[in-house]
């Protein structure tokens, strides 16, 4: 029997492991197929691959891009047997820079407020790819001996968070990129959208995401209950779209509660994301 994870996290966006040994978590767990999905960041697909051979571990290639609507970020999966990455890369670059400029000024404004200290260098030592929120939340949370998603440190982030920029990409711009990259797009965590933009920006979205061609929904999921996967399924197979599944690991010292093995999807789920892939 096949445990599958496609949606993972390493230290080239907001995990805290890096790739062999994210890798070596998974061959340990059970995991047979897997995908990394780096926030934004495409530039280390390829080697992941390779690395992946190493593992004797079943890889299908991914990526998680941002993307806003009404004001709230959206998170739509990217998977390929073989991404064309000079486009993905090309088309990636505008918003890379927008969140690492970001990033370094609520650094900026919060190292000049004195309520701590972080150094942005030594972030990009340790998150090698686009730095976004989360990054900063992690370092925050050292600097102020807290958890990064718990008070104070949430507290402060939200402070000095900034707004996006135009450099960021609304959902029918992130769809049309992964699809022109060779691609499937993927709508990430569905529930955990709607639980905090609502059910009416939710279907609104919802719309724009099906007029733009989106292929599936990640049903599984380590924030999502039963009850809210069992309700992104029925919307996926009533709009013959894909179900994917996922832990959404970044590092049990940052959510406990997200074990590789804890959140994937089905063989027949991963055949029919496979048969779409060669398709």
């Amino acid at each position: 029997m096949k445990t599958i994870d496609l949606h993972v996290h390493t230290n080239y966006s907001d995990g805290i492991h890096c790739v062999e040994e994210v890798f070596e978590l998974a061959k340990k767990a059970g995991i047979t197929t897997i995908a990394i999905a780096d926030h934004n960041w495409p530039h280390h697909i390829a080697n992941n691959a390779k690395i992946a051979e190493k593992f004797e571990l079943d890889y299908i290639q991914g990526i998680e891009i941002s993307a806003l609507f009404e004001n709230s970020t959206v998170h739509i999966l990217g998977y390929s047997k073989k991404f064309d990455l000079d486009k993905l890369c090309s088309g990636l670059s505008k918003q890379i820079d927008g969140f690492n400029k970001r990033s370094e000024l609520i650094v900026n404004s919060i190292n000049e407020s004195g309520v701590a200290k972080i150094s942005f260098e030594d972030m990009k030592k340790n998150f090698k790819g686009c730095i976004q929120n989360f990054p900063v939340m992690i370092e925050l949370g050292k600097a102020l001996k807290s958890k990064p998603l718990e008070n104070p440190a949430k507290a402060v982030y939200k402070k000095h968070s900034l707004p996006y920029g135009d450099w960021l990409m609304g959902p029918a711009e992130v769809i049309k990129l992964i699809h022109d990259s060779n691609g499937i797009a993927v709508l990430a965590h569905p529930a955990v959208y709607w639980r905090k933009a609502g059910k009416d920006q939710f279907y609104r979205l919802f719309k724009i995401l099906l007029e733009s061609g989106i292929d599936g929904l990640e049903a599984n999921h380590s924030e999502q209950n039963d009850q809210e996967e069992q309700e992104i399924i029925t919307l996926a197979h009533d709009n013959k779209l894909l179900v994917t599944g996922g832990s959404d690991f970044h590092g049990l010292d940052i959510h406990p509660d997200r074990k590789l093995t804890s959140k994937g999807m089905s063989e027949k789920e991963l055949k029919i994301l496979k048969e779409k892939l060669e398709s």
